[in-house]
């Protein structure tokens, strides 16, 4: 996850790169399921997500860049 002051660096150059409006947008979730059949667990599952996302608005055009690698 993302600390504070990095999405802070990232909405401050955004904005010194000329853009009228920058927004950083971050995902980290966990998911969790348990299949039953006939009251037996047939299936466990867990996943893990993550992604970020920066979108620049330059007057009327919108910029936006994703990436789900954490590093």
């Amino acid at each position: 996850m993302l600390n504070e002051n990095t999405v802070a660096k990232i909405l401050e150059y955004g904005l010194q790169q000329g853009a009228d409006f920058t927004e950083v947008f971050v995902e980290d979730s966990v998911a969790s399921s348990i299949n039953l059949l006939d009251q037996k667990i047939e299936e466990i599952n867990s996943s893990n997500s993550f992604g970020i996302g920066v979108r620049l608005l330059y007057g009327n055009e919108a910029y936006y860049g994703y990436s789900s690698d954490p590093d």
